[in-house]
């Protein structure tokens, strides 16, 4: 993360008039869920660089991706008909949650972006040798961060993306160096490893045994983007997760018998992903739940505070 929805917005961008704010984040969400493309990007956060790879089709309805570093030992992740999978250097394979998808690309499968953000115009720029528009989303409240985007004129997908601090500084950036609108991409080319999977197995019987997420606080525009439950090899019982959007900013709660983790209590952050745990006993049961997400401090510290459980037979 169109052709046809795009095709107005596109024209005018062509004769110089710049579509309203609202109007190209509309079709920024549209274009991603509907284009096929590649492209070459740079991911900078913490202080660190990486340059990867990032194909992606969109097939019969289905998406496909494919993103792989190309500095280093190799490393790539794959979503293939609704699974995401990371395939590390020793070719070895991990199934990850549905909701640990291509974050800096996915805009979390929503159409819209949420009033709690004002989004203004900031005119034309250029990224990766095409013209784009220039857009700032700024928070109304303070519990999720602001964002500049450049916005492809051709296509509306972004072209390059910063997540702002309240002092304007970027805590991380993505930025293309090429993109390719036609990459005559096949299902083939999104394969997945035979063992793909392995370490990691959903079970039916054990999510409707295990405890259900509910968080008692969640900012507004928020909403629930997505469940998911795994057994992980070497480690007891299931983790159960369930993904909360705003359609730009993303955090996952997780959930796991206390046997399998101990939290410290400490807060965790690398860019503007922040890492929080805390334990919870529900029903006589004692569990850890864990916040991972892009969104302030604060914000996390508050949505794991009022976080409870209802376990089958509540």
């Amino acid at each position: 993360m169109a052709v046809l929805a795009a095709m107005l917005p596109a024209a005018k961008a062509a004769e110089g008039e710049p579509p309203a704010a609202r109007e190209l984040l509309a079709d920024m969400a549209a274009a991603y869920q509907q284009h096929s493309f590649s492209g070459r990007f740079i991911y900078m956060r913490a202080g660190r660089v990486s340059t990867l790879a990032l194909e992606r089709a969109v097939i019969d309805g289905e998406v496909y991706e494919r993103v792989s570093r190309l500095q280093g030992p190799a490393h790539e992740v794959i979503r293939n008909n609704g699974r995401t999978v990371s395939v590390h250097p020793d070719d070895s394979s991990t199934l990850l949650s549905s909701s640990d998808g291509i974050a800096s690309f996915r805009f979390n499968d929503r159409k819209d972006i949420p009033e709690q953000y004002a989004a203004r115009l900031g005119g034309a720029g250029r990224v990766a040798g095409r013209p784009a528009w220039r857009l700032r989303l700024e928070p109304r409240d303070g519990y999720r961060y602001g964002y500049r985007l450049w916005l492809d004129q051709q296509s509306h997908l972004v072209l390059k993306s910063e997540v702002l601090n309240g002092r304007n500084g970027a805590l991380e950036r993505v930025e293309f160096l090429s993109l390719n609108l036609n990459p005559g991409l096949e299902r083939k080319h999104f394969a997945l490893p035979e063992d793909a999977g392995k370490a990691w197995s959903a079970e039916s019987e054990d999510e409707d045994a295990g405890p259900q997420i509910e968080p008692g606080w969640l900012p507004e525009g928020f909403a629930m983007a997505t469940r998911d439950h795994h057994r992980i090899q070497g480690r007891t019982g299931v983790l159960h997760s369930a993904t909360y959007s705003d359609g730009l900013a993303t955090f996952t709660l997780f959930v796991e018998p206390a046997s399998s983790a101990k939290p410290d209590g400490n807060l965790r952050r690398k860019g503007p992903t922040v890492v929080l745990a805390r334990p919870l006993r529900q029903a006589r049961r004692s569990f850890v739940t864990t916040l991972v997400g892009e969104v302030p401090a604060d914000t996390a510290r508050r949505v794991l505070k009022h976080v409870s459980l209802e376990t089958r037979g509540d």
